[in-house]
Parts: structure tokens; sequence; C-alpha cells
């Protein structure tokens, strides 16, 4: 069953990015990406985002971009896969400068 009934691919993908970009707004720092694994049932959202946040801030995460992805798009909770990829300061960079060498 596609994300969008009668639509292609394309237009399912920029329905996701359009969903998204309210939550990723929200995440200083962060980067969100959604990928269709196998069926339309098991989508894994990939979030990259500075080292920092505590244990609990990432499960409140988790659990939204779960509950946000099955309230817009359908499938189960038990489907929806969640990747935390953490980066130090040293590790990112905007502009062309090091988010460590910035001034804040």
């Amino acid at each position: 069953m596609p994300l969008l009934p009668d639509t292609d691919g394309d237009a399912q993908l920029q329905f996701l990015k359009l969903a998204w970009q309210g939550v990723r707004r929200r995440l200083c720092g962060a980067q969100i990406s959604i990928r269709q694994t196998g069926s339309e049932d098991m989508p894994t959202i990939h979030v990259e985002m500075l080292a920092g946040r505590s244990n609990d801030q990432k499960r409140a995460l988790v659990k939204g971009l779960t509950e946000c992805f099955t309230s817009h798009c359908g499938g189960t909770p038990a489907s929806v896969q969640v990747v935390i990829s953490e980066f130090g300061k040293d590790q990112w960079a905007v502009g062309g400068e090091l988010i460590s060498d910035r001034k804040t």
C-alpha cells in the first residue's frame, strides 16, 4: 500500500519531506532523513545530530517521530525504525566552519 494513494514514488517522497519540515525546525543541529526499507510498512528514520542530549530527550524524540510517522503515514509503531547518529562539534560544519570554532 503506498503512503499516498494514487501517487508515484516521487510524490510520496515529497510528502514525507514536507511532513518532517516542522519536526526538523524544532531539532537544533539535527538532520532527519527517511528511507523505506523493504516495504512501505517499514520506514527507517535516520537522525543526525550533535552529541549532548540525554537519554530521556532521545527517548522522547524517538517516541515523537514514531507517533508522527504513524499518524500521518499509517503503519504501526512496531514497524518504524529510528537510528540516531551523534557527532561532536568538531565533526559538524556549517557555512564552511566547524561548529566547535564558532563564537557563541
